[in-house]
């Protein structure tokens, strides 16, 4: 006869090895070498230019402030924006994260490690950038998510790195930028 396998080691902690009143620190990190983010503040050249904006208020605040007040406007703007969309032809699901100080630090200390390039892609295309931002619900970009033109939504910061994302940012307007700007040492003039 066959010897009975060993009963289960069991884990005087309990749980996952967790202690009462343990706290978990986690960070979900790229799978993949590029970034790419989205935000108003990218594209506030081309939002000046594509809708006669001028004066002292920033060209985004400006757009936020006329899809509030003229309701014409926002709704020819969703529909040139779903009419974009649809032609990206995306399916599926796609991760966004909120753009922080501390995704740029781990995401430069990977690629460092990897001896990668610390540089990440800044989407200036504003159709697409304004089509992220507006679909985009917490951590998740479904392809066929209805386009919300919506402060909340608009005044956010969003990195993907899904590849289907970095392609379509490099098929049009972009700008390739260092994830951690390089230390500048400061040189004292010699009296």
């Amino acid at each position: 006869p066959l010897p009975r396998p060993a009963p289960p080691q069991t884990n005087p902690f309990g749980g996952l090895g967790a202690r009462f009143g343990a706290k978990a620190m986690w960070e979900i990190l790229s799978l993949t070498d590029m970034l790419v983010t989205f935000d108003l503040v990218s594209i506030e050249d081309a939002l000046k230019a594509e809708f006669n904006l001028s004066g002292d208020t920033p060209p985004s605040e400006q757009f936020l402030q006329l899809l509030d007040k003229d309701k014409t406007f926002a709704g020819t703007l969703k529909s040139r924006l779903d009419d974009v969309w649809e032609r990206y032809g995306l399916h599926g699901a796609l991760l966004v994260f909120n753009w922080r100080e501390e995704l740029k630090q781990a995401v430069n200390a990977r690629l460092l490690a990897s001896k990668s390039a610390g540089t990440y892609l800044r989407a200036e295309d504003p159709l697409l950038v304004l089509n992220v931002l507006g679909r985009a619900r917490t951590t998740l970009l479904l392809a066929n998510a209805p386009l919300a033109l919506d402060r909340p939504f608009l005044t956010r910061t969003l990195v993907c790195d899904d590849a289907r994302v970095v392609r379509l940012t490099r098929q049009g307007v972009y700008k390739e930028e260092s994830l951690i700007e390089p230390d500048i040492p400061d040189f004292e003039e010699e009296e």
